[in-house]
């Protein structure tokens, strides 16, 4: 009889591991629920130990969708109830969680667009509605602090954010209460700057020689420690950087015909394709691969991703997770992929600009800015090199 009783508890607790391990390994889920009038499609996944969780919310007249970034045990049906307010032009909603360990957060509709809270942020309307809710309101600062060539808005940085600026020989180091240069080359590197952050690293390709690209240097963001990396094997001065995937950073020889990929995490340099197959792309973060003549029709970019949208053109968009961000007629717009368009803030121009864990950088005029949903839009630095010289030597990294 003890004999039994002790298997029928090993048996149980297997279960129970089972259960648990099974539920410890499912990262994602896709629902739909119904709240007041309101259909809720709740889509939750795991990427990077990031938690996120994306929202369409409906009922007959009204569409809203938005993101959240909450790691609360993957948790379904997260939303218990919406409350609602009309006011004029003006239609917000205000979902109220199972959890105190999202934050209340009000999402509007002006004119029945989807208006992002810093453009809202000077209406009245909008005002008594965040006041009424004890909603966090958005502001600026204009201080500013001078370090070396740059004017830093040190106001406007958030103590886990770096900026990153290559400036010829060496790359400045921008965060909100300290400022570093490191010189990194002897002589100047002015066009095609190869270069990227992965993970806590800022790599450069060196590539001025004629004889092809031997040096690689990584800067390390946390430590404040910069590295040399010999190549075993040259590559030629033509190549570009495809992206970033997981722990490898791919570049293209376009001269030797040949995709490689630098292992950040013992920094080697391997092939990929072998001979004239095997190239290797990533398309919304699913690996495909292709022959030598498909993969060198046109450079192939991991951040290009297929766009569903056919009514925005390509060449203005950039897509980093669910969303769309593109440039249009002054206005910046984000669309949640299958959802509603978003105005996020109007700018007068842009040189440049890109998009990195759901920020955006832009350069205008010599001047960087950084938008996101909780700062809105705001200076960050200003130089009178970046009037001249933009394209992929700026970058961004948040610990």
């Amino acid at each position: 009889m003890k004999r039994k009783l002790k298997m029928i508890i090993l048996v149980l607790i297997n279960l129970i591991m089972i259960l648990f391990t099974c539920k410890k390994l499912k990262t994602n889920h896709k629902i739909k629920y119904t709240v007041k009038n309101y259909k809720i499609t709740e889509s939750f996944y795991i990427e990077n130990k990031k938690h996120t969780y994306n929202f369409i919310i409906k009922n007959k007249k009204n569409t809203y969708s938005f993101t959240i970034n909450n790691n609360i045990s993957k948790r379904k049906k997260i939303i218990k109830d919406i409350k609602i307010y009309k006011k004029n032009n003006l239609t917000c909603i205000i979902p109220i969680y199972k959890t105190k360990r999202v934050k209340k957060n009000i999402y509007c509709l002006k004119n029945n667009l989807q208006t992002s809270n810093y453009l809202l942020k000077d209406s009245k309307e909008f005002q008594k509605i965040v006041k009424e809710n004890k909603i966090k309101e958005i502001s600026t600062s204009s201080k500013t602090t001078k370090y070396k060539e740059i004017t830093i808005y040190k106001n406007n940085i958030n103590k886990n954010e770096v900026f990153l600026i290559w400036n010829y020989k060496g790359l400045y180091v921008i965060k909100n209460n300290n400022y570093l240069y490191h010189k990194i080359l002897n002589r100047d590197l002015y066009d095609n700057v190869m270069s990227t952050t992965i993970s806590k690293y800022y790599y450069l390709f060196d590539n001025r020689d004629v004889d092809g690209i031997k040096d690689v240097y990584y800067y390390n963001i946390d430590k404040d420690k910069l590295k040399k990396i010999a190549l075993e094997e040259s590559i030629n001065k033509s190549a570009y950087i495809n992206g970033n995937h997981k722990n490898y950073i791919y570049i293209t020889d376009i001269k030797s015909k040949d995709e490689y990929r630098l292992n950040i995490k013992n920094n080697k340099l391997e092939k990929v394709n072998k001979d004239d197959t095997n190239y290797l792309i990533y398309k919304n973060n699913k690996e495909k691969r292709v022959n030598k003549r498909e993969f060198f029709n046109q450079n192939n970019y991991f951040s290009n991703y297929e766009i569903t949208n056919t009514s925005i053109s390509s060449e203005k968009i950039r897509e980093e997770k669910d969303y769309y961000y593109y440039y249009e007629n002054n206005g910046f717009y984000k669309q949640l992929v299958n959802g509603n368009k978003e105005l996020l803030f109007i700018i007068d121009s842009v040189n440049d600009w890109k998009i990195i864990n759901n920020n955006i950088l832009i350069i205008n005029n010599g001047i960087m800015y950084r938008y996101n949903e909780e700062n809105g839009l705001e200076k960050i630095l200003k130089s009178n090199e970046l009037k001249y010289n933009y394209l992929n030597i700026y970058s961004y990294y948040n610990k």
